[in-house]
C-alpha cells in the first residue's frame, strides 16, 4: 500500500526537543485508541470508515475522492488507518463533516491527530503547499477559520490557530522549522486554554516523546472569542483556499471542548526585555510562570552572562504573581545575555528563549550605558570596519565590500560610507547591538542615494527583532517612489498582529543629492525631521503611539535588513536584499533624547482630530476612578468599554453617536475588585484598546 517516497530531503540536523524541553514522556494515554467521553466533540478512529465516535451531535465525516483503510502502523492497538491520496494535481480527495453547533468551539479545545505525510509541495503554486489537517473555515472568507490545523509544508512545521474577528486577526501557535519529515508519525496536540490565555502545541513522535512545546499567550480581548462558522469542517483540505490538499495518512482525530491534561514543561511567557540600563544597578527580570492542568512548577532560574561565563539567579514569585529575579548592577559599557530556565516535577523543563542554552542559541540582551550618546560613526579616515567615536566598543563588522570614499561627505565632512548595492552592509551583531536599543532615542543620520532612488523595501538602518527582523525597534526604509518612512514596531499598540505606528516622510528625495534625517521616540511619542543639503528642514511629522516599542534583541544594520523571512532557500540572519546603493554618513545614536532634539518645533495639530484616537487612562494605577480620553475626526456611532482579564465586559461608559472633538469620561471602578481591566474603544472602522490597573 505504500508507494515510493517522491521528493529528495536534504540532509537536516534536527534538534530533539529543539525548543527548550527536556527529559520526559508525555504521560496523557494517546498511544492507544481513544474512548469517547462527554467532552469528546469528534472522535474518528479510521477503522474502515469515517464514523464519529462522539456521543454530541456532530455527524460523521463524508468521504470525497480516493479515501483508503489499511492497517495502521503506528501501534498494534490502532487498527485501520485513513489514505487520502493526493500525489496528483488531478486527485481531490477528502472528508467533510456537515455543520452543527457543537463544532464550533470558542472556549476551550483540545485537537488531536496522528499524521504521516507522504509528499508535499514548497511552492504557493503546488496543490500541496499546506495541507490541511482539519479546518473549520470562515463562510464568507475561508482563511478566517473556527479553528486550522494545518502543515506549513513551505517551513516543514506545524501551524495551529484560529481567526478573531473581534481583533481583525489570527493567533497560532507554530512549532520551529523543520519538525517533521515525510513518512515519518508524527502526534499533534493543539490547546486552547481560556483560563490562562493560552495557545499551546505539543508535537510527539511514534515511540511517545515530547518533540517540540510550541506556547503563546493571546489577549482575552483582541483574539477572542474564536469565529463562530456555519462552514463544514475538512479533513485534508480546506475548499475556497489552494495549496492545501494532504497527501499521506491520519490516525485517531480527536477534537474536544476541555483541556486535555499533558505531561508538559512549564509554559514561560512575558519575559521582561529592559532598555539600556544605568551602571551599578540591579536589573529586574520578570516572566510569567503557567501550567497546564496537573503540571506542577519544580523551579526556574534565570541565566545570565556578562562576560565572564553564565551565572545563575533562583527566580521567586512576586507580590503580582510573577516569577522574578535580579542581575547584579554592573559596570558601563556591558553587554548581558540572558535567558529562564523552567522545571516541573515531572522532569520536564523548558526555556525562553526556546533555542537557549549555556552554549548556544539566542538570547535576550540589554547594555549598562551611560545616558547620552551612545554612537557616532563619522566614516573618517580610512578604517573599515568603522570604530564607534563616542560610546562603548560596537564590534562593527563590515559584510562585502564597502568602502570609504574620501572625496564624498555630508555637511562639511570630507568623507563618508560608500555602499555599491550588491553585497555591501555593515552589521552590529548581539550582544553588541544590545547598546543601540531604547525606549527614548534619537537616531541621526545623512545619506545620499547614487543615480537613482532605492527600490520599495531597502532599509537604511535598523535595529531588527530577535526572531523575526520586522519586530524593529526602529528602522528608517524606502517605500519607492522617494519616499522614506522611519517606522517603530508597537505590539501592543493599534494594530498588534504587525506594526503598530508609522511615522512617515510625505515630502520626495531625488538621486546625488545629500539629505539629513532625525527620527526620535520619546515615551508616548514618534517624531521624524528630513533636512535637505543645506540642512535647513524640509519637513517634519510626529503622533502619539498607544504603546510601548519593542526592545528588539536583533542586529543593528546599515544598508539592509534581513529579507530572508520564510525563505526556506536562505536562514533566517541571513540578508537576502534589497541593498542600498549610496552614501551613509554621521550615523549618531542617543539613548535620551539631548536639548537641541526636543519637539518643540514639531508643528501644533489641527483644530480638529486627524484620525480616532484612545489615549492613556490616567492616572494609571487608578483608586477608585480614572479618566479615560479620545478622539473623533468626524461624527460617529461610537462605543467604549471596559472588560475583565478574561474578556469578561464590565460596563459601557459611552455607546452614542458623537460629533467630531476631543472626549474625556471617567471610569469609577470603587464596585469593581483591584486587578488589570481593559477599555476598548469601538467605532465603524477602527477599534482600539488599552490596559489600566485597579489598585485598592
Amino acid at each position: 500500500m505504500y508507494r515510493k517516497l517522491r521528493i529528495t530531503l536534504a540532509t537536516i540536523l534536527v534538534f530533539v526537543l529543539g525548543i527548550g524541553v527536556q527529559n520526559g514522556i508525555a504521560q496523557q494515554p494517546f498511544m492507544t485508541p481513544y474512548e469517547p467521553d462527554s467532552n469528546t466533540v469528534m472522535l474518528f478512529h479510521f477503522n474502515g470508515n469515517t464514523e464519529n465516535s462522539s456521543n454530541l451531535a456532530v455527524e460523521d465525516a463524508i468521504p470525497h475522492g480516493s479515501v483508503t483503510y489499511t492497517s495502521s502502523n503506528i501501534g498494534d492497538d490502532f487498527g485501520q488507518m485513513i489514505w487520502l491520496d493526493n500525489d496528483s494535481p488531478s486527485d481531490s480527495t477528502y472528508l467533510h463533516i456537515p455543520d452543527t453547533s457543537a463544532m464550533d468551539i470558542r472556549g476551550n479545545w483540545t485537537m488531536e491527530v496522528w499524521v504521516n505525510l507522504l509528499t508535499y509541495g514548497t511552492g504557493g503554486d503546488d496543490w500541496r503547499w499546506r495541507p490541511k489537517m482539519l479546518v473549520k473555515p470562515g463562510d464568507q472568507t475561508p482563511s478566517h477559520s473556527n479553528y486550522f490545523n494545518v502543515l506549513r509544508a513551505d517551513l516543514r512545521a506545524f501551524h495551529t490557530g484560529y481567526y478573531s474577528p473581534s481583533g481583525g486577526n489570527w493567533f497560532a501557535a507554530t512549532s520551529p522549522n523543520n519538525s517533521f519529515f515525510a513518512g515519518k508519525w508524527y502526534h499533534v496536540a493543539y490547546i486552547r486554554d481560556t483560563t490562562n490565555n493560552l495557545l499551546v502545541q505539543l508535537i510527539h513522535d511514534k515511540e511517545g516523546e515530547l518533540l517540540y512545546f510550541t506556547t503563546g499567550q493571546y489577549d482575552p480581548i483582541l483574539n477572542h472569542p474564536p469565529s463562530q462558522t456555519d462552514a463544514p469542517a475538512y479533513i485534508g483540505i480546506n475548499l475556497g483556499q489552494g495549496g492545501g490538499w494532504l497527501d499521506g495518512f491520519l490516525d485517531e482525530m480527536r477534537v474536544s471542548n476541555v483541556v486535555r491534561s499533558f505531561d508538559t514543561p512549564p509554559i514561560l511567557t512575558g519575559v521582561s526585555s529592559p532598555g539600556n540600563q544605568q551602571p551599578n544597578t540591579p536589573t529586574e527580570v520578570t516572566l510569567n510562570v503557567n501550567n497546564l492542568e496537573g503540571n506542577t512548577v519544580d523551579n526556574v532560574n534565570l541565566r545570565y552572562d556578562a562576560g565572564s561565563g553564565w551565572q545563575s539567579v533562583s527566580m521567586a514569585e512576586n507580590a503580582e504573581g510573577k516569577y522574578a529575579a535580579d542581575i547584579p548592577g554592573l559596570s558601563s559599557g556591558t553587554t548581558v545575555e540572558y535567558y529562564v530556565r523552567g522545571s516541573n516535577t515531572n522532569g520536564l523543563s523548558a526555556t525562553k528563549p526556546s533555542s537557549a542554552t549555556d552554549t548556544s542559541g539566542t538570547y535576550y540582551n540589554f547594555a549598562v550605558v551611560d545616558t547620552g550618546q551612545v554612537a557616532h560613526l563619522d566614516f573618517e579616515g580610512s578604517d573599515m570596519p568603522p570604530t564607534n567615536k563616542q560610546g562603548p566598543d560596537l564590534n562593527i563588522q563590515a559584510m562585502g565590500q564597502p568602502t570609504i570614499d574620501s572625496e564624498t561627505g555630508a555637511d562639511g565632512t570630507s568623507s563618508s560610507l560608500y555602499l555599491e548595492g550588491d553585497s555591501s552592509y555593515l552589521e552590529v551583531s548581539n550582544p553588541h547591538a544590545a547598546f543601540l536599543k531604547s525606549q527614548e532615542f534619537v537616531v541621526d543620520f545623512w545619506f545620499q542615494a547614487q543615480d537613482s532612488v532605492p527600490e520599495f523595501g531597502t532599509r537604511l538602518l535598523i535595529k531588527e527583532g530577535g526572531s523575526s527582523w520586522n519586530n524593529f525597534n526602529y528602522q528608517i526604509w524606502t517605500t519607492g517612489g522617494g519616499d522614506i518612512t522611519p517606522a517603530s514596531y508597537v505590539p501592543n499598540g493599534t494594530n498588534p498582529v504587525r506594526t503598530g505606528s508609522v511615522t512617515g516622510l510625505d515630502s520626495v528625495f531625488t538621486p546625488n543629492e545629500w539629505y539629513r534625517i532625525v527620527y526620535l521616540a520619546e515615551t508616548d511619542s514618534l517624531y521624524a525631521r528630513f533636512y535637505g543639503s543645506d540642512n535647513e528642514l524640509i519637513q517634519e511629522v510626529g503622533g502619539g503611539i498607544d504603546g510601548d516599542m519593542n526592545l528588539s534583541n536583533g542586529p543593528f544594520r546599515i544598508g539592509v535588513h534581513d529579507g530572508a523571512l520564510g525563505d526556506t532557500e536562505e536562514p533566517f540572519g541571513v540578508p537576502d536584499g534589497p541593498l542600498f546603493r549610496g552614501w551613509i554618513d554621521e550615523v549618531k545614536f542617543y539613548n535620551t533624547i539631548p536639548d537641541e532634539y526636543v519637539t518643540t518645533n514639531i508643528k501644533e495639530p489641527s483644530e480638529l482630530p486627524q484620525k480616532v484616537t484612545l489615549g492613556k487612562n490616567y492616572p494609571n494605577p487608578f483608586n477608585p476612578a480614572t479618566k479615560i480620553n479620545y478622539s473623533l475626526p468626524t461624527a460617529k456611532d461610537v462605543s467604549l468599554k471596559v472588560y475583565d482579564v478574561l474578556g469578561r465586559e464590565v460596563t459601557t461608559l459611552v455607546d452614542a453617536k458623537q460629533q467630531a472633538g476631543t472626549y474625556t469620561v471617567t471610569f469609577d471602578a470603587r464596585q469593581y475588585s483591584s486587578g488589570v481591566y481593559f477599555y476598548r474603544l469601538k467605532t465603524e472602522n477602527v477599534s482600539k484598546v488599552r490596559k489600566m490597573l485597579l489598585v485598592k
